[in-house]
């Protein structure tokens, strides 16, 4: 009876990870008609990671690196 248990509760915690990785990872899709991005967008934050306090400094690194155009993402 115990190693049932132990045995659904592996089962289950597998199934959990892979929908997690599937939702976080495998669910982007790249499309060729938005602007380019400073870097990977993070779940659930985006691209806040690469926020300095003073965000015109960011911007500005942004434009140098992406050109006057570009995709951020904040927030999920």
């Amino acid at each position: 009876m115990l190693c049932e248990c132990s045995l659904s509760s592996c089962v289950l915690a597998l199934v959990v990870i892979l929908l997690v990785y599937k939702l976080c990872f495998l669910g982007r899709t790249y499309s060729p008609s938005l602007p380019p991005s400073p870097g990977i967008s993070l779940p659930i934050i985006g691209h806040l990671y690469m926020l300095e306090w003073d965000t015109r400094k960011s911007f500005s690194e942004f434009r140098k690196k992406c050109g006057d155009v570009y995709t951020l993402q904040l927030g999920s």
